[in-house]
Formats: structure tokens, C-alpha cells, sequence
């Protein structure tokens, strides 16, 4: 574990496949605990702790959506996940991101730290180069910045999310959690959605959801769409806003009790021996 503080600010990373060891979410810069003046914002949101599973990250937690050369790949061959290195195609089924595929090439990792922040830089020889750096900003804010350079013969072209699994101290996602964001959402509920509706600029619930019940908007947009998205996490009077230098492509939302996420997807497209640089700032209140 890597723990980097500034003030009453403290934030505790992994190093990569240690805690979570699954082949879904960026193995880079995979977050374990935020707390600030002793009020824990983000921790463990499930019961039992298994690395192999796929969701079994904390905080702020990034996957590259999408694979390149599944369905191209004979069954035992090979195609590749940013984030994570390239896998073993096991069946003729359609990839499945929630599936641990067996990792025939993870490549190199390195990582370096200070007082007040941590590099990562992922490398897999003929695909690419890929730095995610988390960097404590103040004494209430941080700041994920991330560099990838494609070392491919054609472009990459995929989408970057962050599925923000904030806790607010092990409080009961209800009526005291909302989003707010900069102009009004809209979106398609799924049908077995439980207490989340919109209203104005905010994402809301009417009640607390309970064990079993989950809410879910998979196409969440903004009218109008702002140059640069933001969003406000809250939990009575605690908050985490959340800002990026890109624009917003998408949003997804997923709620169960212990976590309301807002998931914003940005497009990343990047010629051969090019490098994209983006960046995403986190407030806490």
C-alpha cells in the first residue's frame, strides 16, 4: 500500500495488481481509501474482499471501455485491454468486461512516489505507454492526470471512464445523497430502477435504496452539453466535485446502498506514435 498525504488530506493507493488483480478496470493508480480529517469518503463498498473480482476497486476507479482485436481473435488467441495488457480469448461468446480473463502479456510496470503524490507508467511493448499520475493538489483536492502514447500501427480510438465508488462514511445511499451538475440531465431509467429520479440540474433519490435494489441511467446527458464537464457528489453536508479538462462524451449512473456513482466517459482518440494527455480534479468538502 502507498499512502500520500498533505494537511489532514490522506490517500491510499495500490500497487498495481495487488488489491485488485481482475482485467477489468485500469491496473494503474487503483485507489483504496480517501479520507480527509478523519471523515472517510471512499473504502471498501462490498462485503468481502476478493481481488480476482471485477469490481474489486475503491474510490475514483478508471477502466479503457472497450477491447481491440476480440472478435478478430481465434478462441485461445490473444486481443488487448488498455489499462490491463493483453488477454487470452477462452470462448466464442462476446467479450464480457465483468469476465477475469487470463493476462498472457501484462506488461511493465513502474511506479514512483513522493510525499504528496504517486506516478504509474504502464508499458506493453508494441501497443503503448500509458502514465497515470495521482497528485494531491491542496489540503482538500487531488488531481488524476494521465498520459497515453500509442506505440501501435493504427490509431486508438476508445472511451475513458471513471466509476466513482465514493462512500461518505458508510452512509446509506437515500435521500441525502444527489448529483448536481452544470445544466439539466436526462437519460432512460432501467426498468427495475429503485428511487432515483431527475429534477432541474440534479440527480436525486426519494428514498433509500435497499439491499437488492440498484438504480441505473445508461445514457445520462446534459442540455445543454458544456465544454467541460463537472459534477457535484453529495452527501448531506459533505461533497466531492468532480471536473475534468475534457469534454464529457457521456454519463452512466449506477447506485446501489452503499455507493451512488456518476461514471463520466471522455473519447480518446490518438494517431500512431502520438500521446493524449487528459486530467480530472477531485474537491472534497
Amino acid at each position: 500500500m502507498i499512502s500520500i498525504s498533505k494537511g489532514g488530506l490522506l490517500v491510499e493507493l495500490c500497487e498495481p495488481r495487488t488489491y485488485y488483480q481482475g482485467t477489468r478496470f485500469d491496473a494503474s493508480g487503483v485507489f483504496r481509501r480517501i479520507e480527509m480529517d478523519g471523515y472517510v469518503y471512499a473504502d471498501e463498498w462490498f462485503d468481502h474482499c476478493d481481488p480476482l473480482r471485477h469490481d474489486n476497486v475503491c474510490g475514483p476507479s478508471e477502466e479503457f471501455f472497450g477491447v481491440y482485436g476480440y472478435d478478430e481473435a481465434p478462441v485461445g488467441g490473444t486481443f488487448l485491454k488498455i489499462g490491463v495488457g493483453l488477454l487470452r480469448k477462452d470462448s466464442d461468446a462476446p467479450y464480457d468486461w465483468f469476465h477475469l480473463y487470463e493476462i498472457v502479456d501484462g506488461g511493465e510496470f513502474s511506479v514512483k512516489a513522493s510525499e504528496t503524490s504517486v506516478e504509474y507508467t504502464h508499458r506493453l511493448e508494441g501497443y503503448y505507454i500509458y502514465t497515470k499520475t495521482v497528485e494531491l493538489t491542496s489540503e482538500d483536492s487531488f488531481r488524476i492526470s494521465h498520459s497515453l502514447t500509442s506505440l501501435c500501427s493504427d490509431s486508438l480510438d476508445i472511451l475513458n471512464y471513471c466509476h466513482n465508488f465514493f462512500t461518505f462514511n458508510g452512509t446509506t445511499v437515500g435521500s441525502s445523497r444527489r448529483m448536481d451538475f452544470p445544466a439539466a440531465p436526462y437519460g432512460h431509467w432501467r426498468p427495475d430502477t429503485s428511487h432515483g429520479y431527475l429534477e432541474g440540474n440534479s440527480l436525486l433519490f426519494d428514498g433509500d435504496i435497499l439491499t437488492g435494489e440498484k438504480a441505473y441511467i445508461g445514457d445520462l446527458r446534459l442540455n445543454p452539453d458544456p465544454e467541460k464537464y463537472s459534477i457535484v457528489l453529495r452527501e448531506g453536508s459533505r461533497s466531492v466535485a468532480i471536473s475534468s479538462d475534457q469534454p464529457l462524451h457521456y454519463m452512466v449512473m449506477w447506485a446501489c446502498p452503499r455507493v451512488a456513482c456518476p461514471e463520466p466517459y471522455l473519447k480518446i482518440k490518438i494517431a500512431p506514435g502520438a500521446t493524449a494527455r487528459w486530467s480530472n480534479d477531485y474537491c472534497l468538502k
